[in-house]
């Protein structure tokens, strides 16, 4: 059977069509898989800012968050003075609906001595912007070394905003 060429004309098209039809959606689809693991600048509305590492967990949809503070007031605006230094943070994220990623870490705070003065845990929502920043929405707990965070109601409790910038990958060049 011999085709005329306005059916082979109209195959290309449709063929064409379909190809960029294909890519559209996985590039869409792309945008829309955003995922938490990476290393992230960060910055809260206190002034705090903070490296964070997130590795995945046992799936795609969990896994675990280590955060390092650059600037960090470790006596939380002078409401403990005799906090001298703040561990890193350490806790976990989940994937939640669309581009939303709850999460919890817990830190804690000591004197010159190496007393506990506060244990400090932040549980909030990581939102996608786009893949590569993140606005984040939080609460802060701090409890006393007398108090039990799982029993015990916190000392004192803050929500806060805060936001998160992906590391790029680059590849440095230096003049010679």
């Amino acid at each position: 059977m011999n085709k005329s060429p306005m059916s082979k004309g109209s195959l290309i098209f449709v063929s064409v069509l379909t190809v960029l039809l294909m890519s559209g959606v996985g590039a869409m689809a792309a945008a829309k898989g955003c995922t938490m693991v990476g290393t992230w600048f960060g910055a809260g509305d206190s002034g705090i800012t903070w490296m964070a590492t997130n590795a995945p967990g046992p799936s795609a949809t969990a896994g675990e968050v280590n955060i390092e503070w650059v600037l960090m007031d470790a006596t939380l605006g002078g409401f403990f003075p005799a906090a001298v230094r703040v561990t890193n943070a350490v806790g976990v994220w989940q994937k939640g609906s669309r581009q939303i990623f709850p999460y919890t870490w817990v830190a804690y705070a000591f004197d010159v001595n190496g007393a506990l003065v506060y244990t400090a845990r932040a549980s909030g929502v990581h939102t996608a912007v786009d893949c590569d920043h993140w606005n984040i929405t939080y609460v802060l707990e701090i409890w006393l070394p007398s108090q039990d965070m799982n029993d015990d109601p916190p000392y004192f409790c803050a929500p806060g905003t805060a936001t998160e910038t992906r590391m790029p990958l680059v590849q440095a060049t230096c003049p010679h």
